[in-house]
Formats: structure tokens, C-alpha cells, sequence
């Protein structure tokens, strides 16, 4: 009856699947402003229309933070402006977005509107937009680039929102103008007595997400731990265990994600296998629950099969992936930055080629970059960067509670015991999600397919190198942004900074990365705390200056 049920499953889900991933609407065009704003904002072209670029900014994966429309009218919680200002989002990092027909509200790139399918309640969560998508600057033009690393500092954005939340609630005045905006001029005593209690609610639960993903240091600007907020929220909140909390001191970069869809393993370390139709999917859980959103987790009986309710959004989800399936690399764009000087670049390409080839492999051309790949895998005992992260995901240990005797994957592998491996808890949840929406999980695990054939990396304590296509972009570099920029990258670790400020959005294209000299407002990066090493990676180390700026010249055409 299974068996017969799973066919009759993916026929349907082969019929409704569609094509989406292909553009709508007329493609973004190099320079193009964005919308709403002049040409000091401006798109690169990276195979998006507009409409894609929109939903991928504003389109909703299931996350919860707050209240969408109690996000509106916020208020900071030292001041009357708005939370969601666009001096606000800036200091943040994020990126503020003007209003247009696309963004009617003037939200920040990735500040979505997101549907809590549990109850249809409406939340402002970060889309994949929010984490990975950012904006640099040079002489007076800002770019946005899709896909890149966020600048934004989550941690800080968390702590803040707590802090006006409960602002909102105990000053009287506050709070007033707050229900005036949520309830109108006219509402009654007991509509304000129910929102406040709301409020109430909603401000714990807040403080209640920060301390359980409290940290022994900061993470600063565009990075985040993403394994201990997932953790965290699973083995804490949705299981209700406090001693499951697991500091989080492996924070790392967004990573940049054109080409994610095409490789055979996904994340850092490779850990997970982008094996059809569901890896996609399950990859993607995880920032759901690290992102706030909600999971009911419950012992399950033996004859039931029927998977957690959750709030996650399977179409919004199969949506990001169908747009990111397609995204492109952004171009260095001549038209903003210094030209490419050929000659230097041609040199350089040799050198990428004795120095790099061996683990990042080139694919010079746009087609090139949609065809499946094959990931290296280094050992971390070979390229010698910072551990901690492969420590974390690997080595954390939590108590599995109601969730003791369930099996590892939800409906195979072995049974959970009193304690597990803390990422067994995440496959349990995430596949216990997707088999409660079975049918839209597969649908849309086809639509975001790409021809990949997911492998399994039994060794976990490596790192992922991948095709280059963009790395201009993407500064800072190593997993855990511990080396600003390009040159310092060549340098031998002893060599590389060991302070440096992160947080300025302007761009260096000599050394190739954001300047990172201390300035007022920006986040002091000490490589000497656990998880920001900045050693190994010593590749190319040997080369002369002048053979250090020919292979970054080459690096910028990719």
C-alpha cells in the first residue's frame, strides 16, 4: 500500500510540477537602477528579470521573527523612528530597498512577508534574499549583488528587535502610538488590553530566541552560525530542554550560493548530498528553523507516518531554489570599477592554473556555470583553516526527549537513544516537515532540479572548494571570513592581518574586498578568537608581488 501510494504521490507531482526557475518579464540589464531609486543603486546582470528578483527578495520560506505588520510601525527602541528606517537597516547592513510597484512598502532586500501555514498568520522573516544578498560600494555607486553574502549582522538586528519590542511594551507612550497604528484611532480599551498582551507574548518569546542562541562573543557583520541556531531552536524551543543549548562559536560567512543548485554535495563541509528530488528541500529546513520558524515536534507512534506540522512554506521554498537554480555569477562590472588589464590577467591565468585548477575548477563561460559539477573535498588537516565549524556540526551532543526512540531519519536509520548527535535532531525535524507535505516536497524538489548526482561525504571534517565564478564579490574570504580581501588571501597566514574592521561597504579593487581599516561603526575582527582563524589555505603563498596582482587580475574575469 506504500509502495503503491509513493507511485500514485510522484505522478502527481510530475503532472502539477512546472517550469519554474525560467524568467519572467524582461532580464536586468547591467546598470540597471534599481527599482525606485537613481543610477547611485544600481542591478548587475546576473539572468533575473525583475519580477524574479522581487520574489526572491520579498517572497516568504516559512521564518517567523515578528508580526508583519507590527513590523511596519516598530519603533527603535531609544527613539520614534522607525525600526525598519532606512538609516536603521543601513547601520545593519542591510540593504534598503526604496518602494516601488514591486516593494509597495519600502521593505529592505529580504525582509519578507512570510504566512505561518499552522494558523495563516503573517510574520517578517529574512528570505534567502536577506542572508544572501548584499550591497558594495564604489566612488558613489552601490551595487547589488544577488546571491553574494549579506553584510547584515543578524545578532545584532535580533538583540535590537528585542530591545524595542519591550521598549514598545513598558513605555506608555510608546505603546500608544504603537496601537493607534495596529488598531486605528478608534480602537477600545480591550482591543489595547488584547494587543498589549500580544505584545507581551510575542516580547518573550523574542527574548526567549536570543538566550537560547546566546553567544560567548559577537559575530559581527555577514555572519552568522547557522548550525547552532538550528540546533539551538530544535533541541531548546521546539523540544523545551534547556541544557540542550549549544554556544555558538563557529560562526562563518552566507557563503555565496549561484552554483549551489549544480554541485553534488551542499554546504561547507559537503555534508549534505544534492541527491533529487528532496536534498534541495531538506538543505533549506534548516534556515527555516534557525530562522525563527516553527516546528511541532511530538513522539511518534508506530503505525503513524504523517510528519510534523510546521511552518514552513514548501511553495515559497521550491521558489527560491527554482530562482537560484538559474542565477548567475555577477560580471566585474567595467562600467563601475577599474577595467581588467588583460595583460596581467592572461598571466594570471596560468598561475590559477599551476596554483588553483587543482581544487577550484573554471568555468569561463555562463553556460558553463548551469552544468552539474563535482565538488572538491580537501581535508581540514590539509588546508589547514580554522576547525571549529566541522567540531560543531559534527560533535555537538543533545538530549532527544520525546523525540527518544524515533527513528534517525524519521522513517529509517536507527533509533534515537536518550542523547544524539545534535544533527541527527536537525534531519528528524526537517524530514519529519517534509513528510507531513509530501507531495509538494517532491514537486517541488523536481522543479529544482538540475541534473546534480548527489553524493555522500562519509569524511565531514573537510571543506568544499567550488568553481570561482564571482569570488570578487564575495569578500571576506575562508569559510569563516577571518582574510579580507584577495591579496591577503596569497599572503602566507603569518602575514595575513590578524585585526581588521569588517562592515564598510567600500570596495578596494586593487587588493579586491571591502576596505578594512578601523573606522567609527564598523566590527573589530580578532583572528585570534576561537573559530576566527585565519591560518592555512596556503596556496600560492610562494608567489611574487607581481605575480600575486597578475593572478588577481585574473581572478576578477571569473
Amino acid at each position: 500500500m506504500r509502495l503503491r501510494n509513493f507511485v500514485v504521490m510522484l505522478v502527481a507531482s510530475l503532472a502539477l510540477s512546472s517550469a519554474s526557475g525560467k524568467s519572467n518579464g524582461v532580464g536586468i540589464e547591467d546598470g540597471t537602477p534599481i527599482a525606485g531609486a537613481d543610477k547611485s543603486l544600481i542591478n548587475l546582470d546576473q539572468g533575473w528579470s525583475q519580477e524574479m528578483q522581487a520574489g526572491y527578495w520579498y517572497g516568504g520560506d516559512g521564518s517567523l521573527i515578528v508580526p508583519y505588520d507590527w513590523f511596519l510601525v516598530l519603533e527603535q527602541a531609544s527613539s520614534d523612528e522607525l525600526f525598519r528606517s532606512a538609516e536603521n537597516i543601513e547601520r545593519l547592513r542591510y540593504t534598503s530597498i526604496p518602494k516601488s510597484k514591486w516593494n509597495p512598502n519600502g521593505m529592505p532586500a529580504g525582509f519578507a512577508k512570510n504566512i505561518d501555514n499552522t494558523d495563516g498568520s503573517e510574520w517578517m522573516a529574512l528570505s534567502c534574499g536577506g542572508c544572501h544578498s548584499t550591497k558594495i560600494s564604489y566612488e558613489g555607486t552601490s551595487m547589488v549583488i544577488n546571491g553574494a553574502a549579506t553584510m547584515g549582522d543578524f545578532q545584532t538586528m535580533m538583540k535590537e528587535l528585542e530591545e524595542a519590542l519591550l521598549a514598545t511594551l513598558n513605555n506608555e507612550e510608546k505603546f500608544t502610538r504603537f496601537a493607534q497604528n495596529i488598531l486605528g484611532q478608534d480602537h477600545s480599551s480591550e482591543e489595547s488590553q488584547e494587543l498589549r498582551a500580544e505584545l507581551k507574548s510575542q516580547s518573550e518569546r523574542q527574548v526567549s530566541f536570543n538566550h537560547t542562541n546566546r553567544t560567548p562573543s559577537k559575530f559581527g557583520y555577514g555572519r552568522v552560525d547557522a548550525f547552532a541556531y538550528a540546533y539551538n531552536n530544535i533541541g531548546v524551543n521546539f523540544l523545551g530542554i534547556p541544557e540542550n543549548h549549544i554556544d555558538g562559536v563557529a560562526p562563518a560567512n552566507y557563503n555565496f550560493i549561484w552554483g549551489t543548485a549544480q554541485s553534488d554535495v551542499l554546504q561547507w563541509n559537503g555534508m549534505a548530498p544534492n541527491t533529487p528530488p528532496i536534498a534541495p528541500i531538506f538543505r533549506v529546513l534548516g534556515d527555516v528553523w534557525g530562522g525563527g520558524g516553527k516546528a511541532y515536534l511530538k513522539k511518534k507512534k508506530w503505525y503513524q507516518v504523517r510528519g510534523y506540522k510546521s511552518s514552513a512554506d514548501f511553495k515559497g521554498l521550491g521558489d527560491m531554489l527554482a530562482w537560484v537554480k538559474v542565477l548567475k555569477s555577477p560580471k566585474w562590472p567595467e562600467f563601475v570599477l577599474p577595467k581588467i588589464d588583460a595583460v596581467k590577467a592572461a598571466k594570471g591565468s596560468s598561475l590559477y592554473d599551476e596554483n588553483c585548477a587543482q581544487c577550484h575548477q573554471v568555468m569561463l563561460t555562463r553556460e558553463e556555470q548551469m552544468k552539474p559539477y563535482n565538488a572538491v573535498m580537501v581535508p581540514q588537516t590539509e588546508v589547514g583553516t580554522d576547525r571549529a565549524e566541522l567540531v560543531l556540526i559534527q560533535e555537538s551532543v543533545q538530549k532527544t526527549g520525546i523525540l527518544e526512540g524515533t527513528k534517525m531519519y524519521y522513517i529509517a536509520g536507527e533509533k534515537l537513544g536518550p542523547t544524539t548527535p545534535a544533527k541527527n535532531l536537525l534531519n528528524v525535524t526537517s524530514i519529519g516537515a517534509m513528510v507531513r507535505h509530501p507531495i509538494q516536497t517532491i514537486r517541488q524538489g523536481l522543479r529544482d532540479f538540475t541534473g546534480t548526482k548527489g553524493r555522500l561525504v562519509k569524511d565531514t571534517y573537510q571543506y568544499k572548494a567550488r568553481p570561482l565564478n564571482g569570488i570578487w564579490s564575495t569578500a571576506p574570504y575562508l569559510h569563516n571570513g577571518s582574510v579580507p580581501n584577495l591579496y591577503q588571501l596569497l599572503l602566507p597566514s603569518a602575514q595575513r592581518d590578524s585585526v581588521f574592521y569588517t562592515g564598510d561597504r567600500e570596495f578596494d579593487p586593487v587588493v579586491v574586498g571591502q576596505v578594512s581599516a578601523e573606522k567609527e561603526g564598523l566590527f573589530k575582527f580578532d583572528t585570534s578568537l576561537y573559530g576566527n582563524s585565519n591560518s592555512g589555505h596556503e596556496y600560492g603563498t610562494q608567489l611574487s608581488e607581481a605575480q600575486r596582482y597578475e593572478l588577481i587580475e585574473f581572478l576578477k574575469t571569473l
